[in-house]
């Protein structure tokens, strides 16, 4: 799992043209073990699995560069909205490196 900081802030998602890799929860006892033995990171989010990103989205491949929030996503304010990488329903994750926190 990755380490992040819950926030209890109101959220607003919108699309976004990058978002971390992902599979459903089905998968998970399969695709985790295989994440794990090559060092990857995962977070389970609702139904779905988020991973550490291939390098080619141009995401951070470190966990510290992401952190969750809880919240409703009707008032994520602005300068986070390009930041949201994945969630569902209350759940975002915002992918937020140092060098831009």
């Amino acid at each position: 799992m990755f380490p992040g900081y819950l926030f209890f802030a109101a959220l607003l998602g919108v699309a976004h043209s990058v978002s971390l890799p992902s599979f459903h929860v089905a998968a998970k006892e399969s695709a985790t073990a295989l994440l794990e033995r090559r060092g990857k990171w995962w977070a389970q989010v609702g139904d779905r699995v988020y991973h550490s990103p291939p390098p080619e989205l141009g995401l951070s491949p470190d966990s510290k560069s992401y952190y969750y929030a809880l919240g409703s996503r009707a008032a994520v304010p602005k300068a986070l909205q390009a930041h949201r990488v994945g969630g569902e329903g209350r759940l975002h994750i915002f992918h937020l490196p140092a060098k831009e926190v």
